[in-house]
């Protein structure tokens, strides 16, 4: 059981939403505003999986999605900002 809820039910169904959208990443995402943004927000879910179940594969997913993220970071602490408007060509993504 998991050890936040005791409710296995929701463990099994963020597992399998972070899974999807780490197998969807980077290629597949549908973001707008910002990718660091998007990045930023899947920090905390992943080491609350990491936290909550430690596999190698959680790990691995932590460590790219922060070293990503990292990667955009100037040397003054300001992430660089990528917009989808340009990237895609000027058409935002459609969800």
């Amino acid at each position: 059981m998991p050890p936040s809820t005791g409710f296995e039910l929701f463990l099994k169904r963020a597992k399998t939403a972070i899974g999807m959208t780490m197998a969807a990443y980077p290629d597949q995402w549908r973001w707008t505003n910002g990718i660091q943004q998007e990045r930023a927000k899947m920090l905390l879910p992943l080491a609350w999986l990491l936290r909550v179940e430690d596999t190698p594969e959680h790990r691995a997913w932590l460590r790219k999605m922060a070293e990503d993220l990292l990667a955009a970071q100037g040397a003054c602490g300001p992430f660089a900002r990528r917009s989808a408007w340009r990237e895609r060509g000027g058409a935002a993504a459609r969800v």
